[in-house]
């Protein structure tokens, strides 16, 4: 097993190598969720995309052979009766492949603008700036509030303190009952 997924990874590009576990990856859970359905556990060869993702690489032909897969003309077959569980573990274990140092060139990387993200990220900002804006207005028109409440405060308070009387003083009467007191 380990013979051939050393070969699968040296004759595999990283991205490739990848695209090659997943899909491997792919068709032993396919088989484990579902055991009773023969279409997961016989796939053609010649097709195309099997072909390009996984069955092109000796690497993977030797591991899918080594661990239970059987060729029957144009197909490779698995039979019911095969555990391919220690297979799936080594995948799964060594899915993480990081690229190899030719592959990682500076000069070839390239950043790809995703204009649907871009987009997305300018509305995000834009209604974050708006936000903003809403809460300073918020936050402004809460200051007014409470001034205003303060000064209803304050001259409530005032209007209060006119009111009162301090010292009691005597009743005089008004001017225009002493003059009718007279006469």
């Amino acid at each position: 097993m380990e013979a051939a997924f050393s070969q699968l990874r040296s004759e595999a590009t990283s991205k490739d190598l990848r695209t090659c576990i997943e899909t491997m990856v792919k068709i032993y859970r396919n088989i484990l969720s579902q055991p009773t359905n023969t279409e997961y556990r016989s796939l053609r060869t010649s097709n195309s995309k099997f072909n390009h993702l996984v069955w092109r690489f000796k690497g993977a032909q030797n591991f899918m052979l080594t661990n239970g897969w059987r060729e029957d003309g144009d197909r490779i077959v698995m039979d019911s009766k095969v555990d391919f569980g220690a297979a799936l573990d080594y995948l799964i274990e060594n899915r993480a492949v990081k690229p190899s140092a030719d592959e990682w060139v500076a000069d070839t990387k390239q950043i790809i603008v995703n204009p649907e993200k871009e987009r997305e990220d300018k509305l995000r900002e834009e209604a974050f700036k708006q936000k903003e804006k809403q809460m300073i207005e918020l936050k402004k028109s809460m200051k007014e509030d409470r001034d205003i409440a303060a000064a209803i405060k304050a001259e409530h308070r005032n209007d209060l303190s006119k009111r009162r009387v301090h010292k009691a003083q005597k009743a005089v009467p008004l001017p225009s009952e002493r003059l009718n007191s007279r006469v």
